[in-house]
């Protein structure tokens, strides 16, 4: 899971983001066999095939159709996780500036260095500095 624009410090703390988000275990090795944001999304999506989004992943999901005006993202979240609902939370956490030299992607998420949602906003995932403290 080390996307082109990533070091080390940046992939161990995405990872560490969305394990917090999806409440989820990911092992080193799953997260150094991702070396694109399909795989990335492919490999979520086999974590959590059986699995419906945990709080915090529908709270971003509820926000991240909200803000996007895509209803879609948010329905179903009692059933099991579909891959455009991976995909959004994967967009709204690294965002869309890593991509490759002509501007493509091979899945639609492109990968960046990992927002951190602020603290006390439901879906927060703290940072390695709050967590030390």
């Amino acid at each position: 899971m080390i996307p082109r624009a990533m070091d080390s410090f940046d992939s161990i703390e995405a990872v560490m983001v969305l394990e917090d988000v999806l409440e989820i275990e990911i092992s080193d090795n799953e997260a150094e066999q991702c070396a694109s944001p399909g795989e990335m999304v492919d490999m979520l999506k086999h974590h959590l095939s059986n699995q419906r989004p945990a709080k915090r992943a529908a709270e971003l999901l509820m926000s991240i159709a909200k803000s996007q005006n895509n209803p879609k993202l948010a329905e179903g979240l009692e059933g099991t996780w579909r891959r455009e609902q991976i995909a959004a939370i994967i967009r709204e956490l690294f965002g869309d500036r890593d991509r490759g030299p002509a501007g493509e992607d091979d899945s639609g998420v492109a990968v960046k260095n990992p927002k951190v949602p602020p603290a006390g906003s439901g879906f927060a995932a703290a940072s390695l500095d709050e967590e030390n403290k």
